[in-house]
């Protein structure tokens, strides 16, 4: 109908006996990740979360595209 889709979201839903899915979908320029877990399983998966967000914010930094993080500020949009 000539709508551009802007931006996805990437979900994978948890299976039974699995406590982790991790989805990533590359969309127009944006690399997301969909992540979702059983916090009875994994009460900290919020570490998960905030490694991948490290670890991003420091190629972008390696490559120049943005500068390193100040103490206290947050690595990277996360969108929960």
């Amino acid at each position: 109908m000539g709508a551009e889709v802007e931006q996805a979201f990437p979900y994978v839903g948890i299976v039974d006996g699995q406590a982790l899915t991790v989805a990533v979908l590359s969309y127009n320029g944006v690399l997301g990740f969909g992540i979702t877990g059983d916090r009875e399983v994994l009460p900290d998966i919020d570490v998960l979360v905030d490694g991948i967000a490290a670890g991003f914010r420091e190629l972008r930094v390696a490559y120049g595209l943005a500068e390193p993080a100040a103490d206290g500020e947050p690595e990277t949009e996360v969108t929960a």
